[in-house]
C-alpha cells in the first residue's frame, strides 16, 4: 500500500514535491501543473515516471530500492522487478522508466538511475 507522506505545494508556479512511502522505501516525486492535489491522498493509481532513466542493467540483487544520490536534488538510484516494457515494480510503487532493453525479460531485476521521478496528475481530473 502507497501512503502519501506529505505534500509540498507552491501555489504560484504551480509545482509540488510529493513524498510517497511503501514499506520501507520513501520517494519524494516532482509534480507539475499541480493542482486538486486532495485527490492524490485518496487516490490508489500513483502515476510515477522515471526522468531521463539511464544504465538500465539487470542486476543480480533482487531486493528493491529507491534511493536518493547526490547527483541533483530529485536523482534517484532504483532498483526493481521488471513488470512490462517500459516499467518497473519496486515495492508498491509501478515506475515507468521508458524503454527496457529487448533482452531483458519480465520478472528479471534491473537497475539505473534516473535524474528525477515525476508524479503524473491525470490530465482529466486535473481540471475538475
Amino acid at each position: 500500500m502507497i501512503i502519501v507522506n506529505k505534500i509540498l505545494y507552491d501555489d504560484e508556479s504551480r509545482e509540488a514535491d510529493i513524498e510517497l512511502k511503501s514499506d520501507d522505501i520513501c520517494i519524494m516525486c516532482y509534480c507539475h501543473p499541480a493542482k486538486n492535489l486532495k485527490k492524490i491522498y485518496e487516490s490508489h493509481n500513483h502515476n510515477i515516471v522515471a526522468f531521463q532513466a539511464e544504465n538500465v542493467m539487470v542486476d543480480n540483487h533482487t531486493i528493491p530500492q529507491a534511493v536518493k544520490t547526490t547527483s541533483g536534488y530529485y536523482s534517484y538510484f532504483l532498483r526493481g522487478k521488471v513488470i512490462s516494457a517500459t516499467k518497473i515494480q519496486i515495492n508498491d510503487f509501478v515506475i515507468q522508466i521508458g524503454a527496457i532493453p529487448k533482452d531483458i525479460e519480465v520478472g528479471t531485476y534491473v537497475s539505473c538511475s534516473c535524474l528525477r521521478l515525476d508524479y503524473i496528475i491525470n490530465c482529466i481530473d486535473e481540471y475538475d
